[in-house]
């Protein structure tokens, strides 16, 4: 009996402590309406380049169309990001609703070279 009560807190004084971990993947803070991307540079023309996204790495919360691997997409950059063709790229990118909501734009907020 003493050894089920033993076996009782040990497996209750476990599961507490396991569950104070916190996963590796909470460290990246992402704003609402941001998405991260890893991608690469195809085109820059003026305050707007394309990007072939390689990797979605994560979104904040609020965001309507979450761009996919494999996707070519247009984003508008801000004066102070510069970009040459065939950069390989970490990217933020702020979601820009239109009217509907059912199309969205993209802004190149930061970007980090890879």
């Amino acid at each position: 009996m003493k050894s089920c009560r033993l076996l009782l807190v040990f497996i209750i004084v476990c599961q507490y402590a396991c569950a104070q971990i916190r996963p590796a993947s909470d460290s990246t803070q992402i704003p609402p309406g941001n998405v991260v991307v890893i991608g690469s540079v195809t085109t820059v023309s003026g305050n707007y380049a394309t990007l072939k996204i390689e990797e979605v790495v994560g979104s904040g919360q609020g965001i309507i169309n979450v761009p996919a691997a494999g996707q070519q997409m247009p984003v508008r950059i801000t004066k102070d990001i510069k970009l040459r063709t065939g950069e390989k790229v970490r990217g933020y990118l702020k979601e820009n609703l239109e009217a509907d909501a059912s199309r969205s734009s993209y802004e190149l907020v930061q970007v980090k070279k890879q």
